[in-house]
C-alpha cells in the first residue's frame, strides 16, 4: 500500500493502528477516525471482526480480522444480545474470540517502531497486553458514548435504572462495585490468560485497567452532549461524533422519492442495523401508524421482520443513508445507538428512543435532557415485553404535535453541524502522542 507524505512535513507518515470490536455501529465511528488520519497522510491499519473487515478494506485500509464470521453471526442471532441483563454474556464471547486470536498480533505489531493504537474499550485490554513487546507504542482508548466512562455524578443512569438524585455518593460507589463483579467475571479470565502468556500480572478490575493503563482517553462525542464528569481520566480529549455511512452519496430510490413526495413527512421506525429480532417491533409500529393516521418508513435489512401486508401509507426500505432521509421526515423512532442518535441530532429530527441495552439507556436520557425528543423503556422486570403499541402511539403523538420540540431540534442541529467535521483537536492530540512515543 502506498502512503503519501504527511502535510506536517514529517519524513515519513506516522503509524496508527485502529482496533475495534462489536457490531457495525461500533465500527463505523472508528472507521471515520481512521480515514481522517489517513487523509492527513498517515499510515493507518485497521483491526475489526472478520465479518466486517470488508467494510474497511473497500475504503482502502489494510485490515486484520479477529474471530470468525460464524461467531459474529451467532452473536447477532442471539436475542440476549439486546437484553439489558443478559447481553454481557454475549459480549463475553466476542472478547474471548479477540483474546484467542491475539496470538496473531505479533505478525502486524509495530515492534520497535513508534506507533499509536486507538482501541475500543473492549479491545483495549488485548492491545495493552502487548505493550511490553511494543516498547514505543502508546495505547489510546476511545469511548463512543458517555456511559462507557464511569462517574457517580448526578444524574446517574445505571443501565436501565435511573439513580435518584438523593442517592448518597457512598451508595453510588457501592453500585459501581456491584457492577464490577459480573463484568470482571465475564471479561477477565481469557484476558488474564493472554497476559500470563506474556509474563504480565493479572488484571483485577476491567474498568480500572482501562483507566489506569491507557496512555490517553478520547471521547468521540461533544461536551454539549456530555461534559467531562467527576472520576473520568485526567488525560482526556473531548471530540465530536464520528458520523460515518458506508454509502453516503447514495441517491434515494425512485420508489422512496415518490413516496416522500406523495404526502406528509413520514415517521421512520428502525430497531438498528444489528437487530435481528424485529418482528414484534414492526407489528407494533404498524398498529401505531394505524392509530395515529400517519405515514411511515420501516427501515430494516430483514424483510421477514416486516408485516407482509403494508398499507399504502407505509413503505419498507432495506437501507437508506440516515443523513439523506432524516431531514425529510417528521420523527425517528429508534433504539438509541450513539450513531443513530448523532445522525438525528445533526439532521434536526425529533427522536423517540426505545432503548434495549448497553449505552442506549443513557443516550435516551440525554436526548430527553437536550429537549430533542422523548424515550420509553420496556418494563424493568419484563424487558422482553417491549413497549406496547398504545404507549408508543401516545408518546409519538405528543412529539409529532410539538412545535417547540421541532424548533429545539433545529437549534441543536445548527450547533452540531458547526463542528461536525472538526476533528482537529483529536488528530493533533494523536500526532502529539505519536511524537512522544
Amino acid at each position: 500500500m502506498t502512503f503519501s507524505t504527511p502535510p506536517n512535513g514529517a519524513a515519513r507518515p506516522m503509524r496508527f493502528i485502529v482496533a475495534t470490536v462489536g457490531t457495525a455501529g461500533d465500527m463505523y465511528p472508528f472507521l471515520s477516525l481512521a480515514l481522517a488520519l489517513r487523509d492527513k497522510g498517515h499510515r493507518v491499519e485497521f483491526v475489526t471482526n472478520t465479518a466486517l473487515a470488508h467494510l474497511a478494506e473497500q475504503v482502502g485500509l489494510f485490515t486484520y480480522g479477529t474471530g470468525t464470521v460464524d461467531e459474529y453471526q451467532a452473536m447477532l442471532d442471539d436475542p440476549d444480545l439486546w437484553h439489558p441483563r443478559k447481553s454481557l454474556q454475549v459480549l463475553k464471547r466476542g472478547v474471548d474470540a479477540v483474546c484467542r486470536d491475539a496470538a496473531a498480533m505479533p505478525s502486524y505489531a509495530p515492534g520497535n517502531e513508534p506507533c499509536v493504537v486507538i482501541a475500543h474499550p473492549l479491545a483495549f485490554g488485548v492491545i495493552a497486553a502487548f505493550k511490553q513487546a511494543w516498547p514505543h507504542t502508546r495505547v489510546v482508548v476511545a469511548h463512543l458514548a458517555p456511559t462507557s466512562l464511569r462517574s457517580s455524578d448526578d444524574p446517574m443512569q445505571f443501565g436501565p435504572i435511573p439513580i435518584p438524585a438523593w442517592f448518597p455518593l457512598s451508595w453510588r460507589h457501592w453500585l459501581w462495585r456491584r457492577f464490577d463483579k459480573p463484568v470482571d467475571e465475564a471479561m477477565l479470565p481469557q484476558l488474564n490468560a493472554l497476559r500470563q502468556r506474556w509474563g504480565l500480572p493479572a488484571v483485577v478490575h476491567f474498568f480500572e485497567h482501562i483507566y489506569q493503563d491507557a496512555d490517553h482517553t478520547l471521547c468521540l462525542f461533544p461536551p454539549w452532549f456530555c461534559p467531562p464528569l467527576t472520576g473520568w481520566p485526567k488525560s482526556l480529549t473531548m471530540g465530536d461524533f464520528q458520523r460515518y455511512d458506508p454509502n453516503p452519496v447514495a441517491n434515494l430510490a425512485p420508489g422512496l422519492s415518490d413516496f416522500l413526495a406523495a404526502g406528509p413527512a413520514p415517521v421512520v421506525f428502525t430497531p438498528g442495523s444489528g437487530h435481528r429480532h424485529g418482528t414484534v417491533y414492526f407489528q407494533r409500529a404498524l398498529r401505531v401508524v394505524e392509530r395515529l393516521g400517519c405515514r411511515a418508513i420501516f427501515l430494516t435489512a430483514h424483510a421477514e421482520h416486516v408485516p407482509s401486508q403494508l398499507p399504502s401509507s407505509v413503505l419498507w426500505q432495506a437501507y437508506v443513508p440516515l443523513r439523506v432521509i432524516l431531514p425529510r421526515v417528521a420523527a425517528l423512532v429508534h433504539h438509541g445507538g450513539i450513531g443513530t442518535t448523532a445522525e438525528a441530532l445533526a439532521a434536526g429530527t425529533p427522536q423517540l428512543v426505545l432503548p434495549l441495552a448497553f449505552d442506549q439507556f443513557d443516550n435516551a436520557r440525554r436526548v430527553k435532557a437536550l429537549g430533542v425528543g422523548d424515550a420509553i423503556q420496556a418494563p424493568l422486570f419484563w424487558p422482553d415485553a417491549g413497549v406496547s403499541a398504545r404507549t408508543l402511539a401516545k408518546t409519538l403523538k405528543v412529539i409529532l404535535g410539538s412545535t417547540e420540540l421541532r424548533i429545539r431540534c433545529r437549534e441543536m442541529a445548527a450547533m452540531h453541524l458547526a463542528r461536525v467535521t472538526d476533528n482537529g483537536s483529536i488528530l493533533q492530540t494523536l500526532e502529539a502522542i505519536y511524537l512522544a512515543a
